[in-house]
């Protein structure tokens, strides 16, 4: 797989264990687990809906906003993205990326800084432990990495691309 998903899922499992071993309040991560799987579960929440803080929402409009604002952070370990629009959005929302090196847009991960980026996709330990880092936030402003990524916006492309044309015309 390309996403690299299977590596994901498991390094969230390895991260998920150790956090659960070294700390006493995972107990309320559980808590919130079990609530969220009850509303997703629940007659409420019908198949157009998806649950967010224990809240079921419309999900016929666009929700990708939606699900930034419920994340704490973005992972995409990609073994091959040629540009991967989803890594600068999330950064636009103010969320922490992790992404590989392969993925045309990890020129916009300043390391250590708006997120990190994997040498190995396929790694589950390197995945698990930079994923680790960034859900302890360690110094990563979502207000920063908002920012980082202003360069990226349709008017400020559009900018670039009108004044490219506007030379080939002279």
């Amino acid at each position: 797989m390309k996403k690299s998903v299977l590596a994901l899922a498991a390094s969230a499992v390895a991260c998920d264990s150790r956090a659960k071993a070294s700390d006493p309040s995972s107990v309320r991560s559980d808590q919130k687990s079990k609530e969220l799987e009850s509303c997703s579960t629940s007659s409420q929440c019908q198949d157009n809906l998806r649950c967010f803080d224990n809240t079921c929402k419309r999900t016929a409009r666009s929700t990708v906003g939606d699900y930034y604002a419920a994340a704490d952070v973005f992972a995409l370990p990609t073994q091959y993205e040629a540009w991967g629009l989803v890594i600068v959005e999330a950064m636009a929302s103010g969320l922490a990326v992790l992404t590989s090196r392969c993925a045309g847009a990890a020129v916009a991960v300043e390391t250590g800084r708006t997120g990190l980026l994997l040498d190995d996709p396929a790694s589950v330990a390197e995945i698990a432990e930079k994923l680790r880092c960034l859900i302890e936030g360690n110094g990563f402003s979502p207000a920063e990495i908002s920012a980082s990524v202003a360069r990226f916006e349709w008017a400020q492309v559009l900018r670039g691309y009108e004044s490219i044309l506007a030379q080939c015309a002279a």
